[in-house]
């Protein structure tokens, strides 16, 4: 018989640390990688800032106070060094809506690369490809000046293994859907004194609620990575040409803790819906941003906390823009086994 290997390597070793959640035992790693250059030189801290097409991933309450029509496209190399054939590539978009809020979309293709097939005496085989896609469609209400309150639908496809290099002679392949739940509510003039120029954002998140994604039979499934997310941003100054502002998320994983399908937990009010066995993750980020006319430079850090995946580091970032294009990048970490940084890129463009 024929079976993985390289791909368990990378699942459990490589991509897992470089998302930074600690969700080894979740499916669909396309829906936990953070898209976005600012978000990540921030920390990834951003749930209660998000403002572009990212906001789709991040906070789909963010949508409903979407001023633009703009489009993102990142791409990324998760284990440079490693295995460069091992890459992330995400499309956003996002645009207002008159008297709703805003809409947005985006698209996510994750490669694991090669890998090769290895029969029970160990001769190698053929090469195979291994890879995730998932879509995602997103609406966000203002409910009023102050209150956002999103809703997004996804579904994804991940295809490990084609049938003749798995052992059941059956492709190692499934799919799932999910929904996202976003609030953000946004304050200006907290602080009496300050006249009037703070700002505090409050974000509630949920993400990824739907059915385990089953690979080969149902025997062979995993849950998606549910992740209940708490938010603050708070902007104490923003003049005509100067803003600074900082972030703070607090995100709890919640892998379920029953060997039970999603369904079945969902009608039996006796079976726990969620349970988590990891401990939180949290990010704390800051960014000062000098605006002049249609300039725009920004200077971003941050910190990762998520002693599960062992990232306990700094980020940095940078971010330019002139007119309706700007670019991002951002230097995060992997996991402590991993010395080699990650530099991640994305481009924004307004029309």
């Amino acid at each position: 018989m024929r079976r993985i290997v390289a791909l368990a390597l990378i699942l459990g070793v490589l991509i897992v640390p470089n998302v930074a959640e600690a969700q080894s035992t979740a499916g669909a790693q396309s829906l936990l990688i953070t898209p976005g250059a600012r978000a990540d030189g921030m920390g990834r801290a951003y749930i209660a800032l998000a403002d572009d097409p990212t906001s789709v991933w991040w906070n789909v309450g963010g949508l409903a106070f979407t001023k633009e029509r703009t489009a993102t496209l990142m791409h990324t190399k998760l284990v440079p060094g490693l295995a460069d054939d091992v890459y992330y590539e995400y499309l956003g978009f996002s645009q207002p809506m008159e008297d709703v809020g805003g809409v947005g979309a985006n698209i996510i293709y994750l490669t694991y690369g090669k890998s090769v097939a290895v029969d029970e005496y160990g001769n190698e085989g053929e090469k195979f490809g291994s890879y995730e896609v998932a879509a995602t469609g997103a609406i966000g209400f203002k409910l009023n000046e102050k209150i956002g309150f999103g809703a997004a639908l996804k579904v994804v496809y991940v295809m490990l293994a084609p049938a003749w290099a798995t052992p059941e002679k059956k492709k190692g392949a499934g799919s799932s859907f999910a929904v996202d739940f976003g609030f953000l509510y946004r304050e200006h003039g907290v602080i009496p004194w300050l006249g009037g120029t703070d700002q505090l954002n409050v974000a509630v998140v949920l993400t990824n609620v739907g059915p385990d994604i089953a690979f080969i039979d149902e025997g062979q499934s995993s849950p998606l990575g549910h992740i209940l997310k708490l938010g603050i941003m708070y902007e104490p100054y923003r003049g005509e040409t100067t803003a600074f502002r900082v972030t703070y998320d607090l995100n709890q994983p919640m892998i379920i803790s029953e060997d039970i399908g999603f369904f079945d937990r969902l009608v039996d009010i006796k079976k726990p819906l969620f349970g988590s066995r990891e401990q939180p993750i949290q990010n704390l980020g800051g960014e000062f941003a000098y605006t002049q006319g249609n300039i725009l430079a920004a200077a971003r850090f941050g910190y990762v906390y998520d002693p599960e995946g062992t990232i306990e580091d700094w980020t940095f970032g940078i971010g330019v823009g002139l007119g309706q294009f700007g670019i991002d990048w951002a230097m995060v970490p992997q996991a402590r086994s991993l010395e080699e940084n990650v530099h991640k890129f994305s481009i924004n463009v307004k029309f």
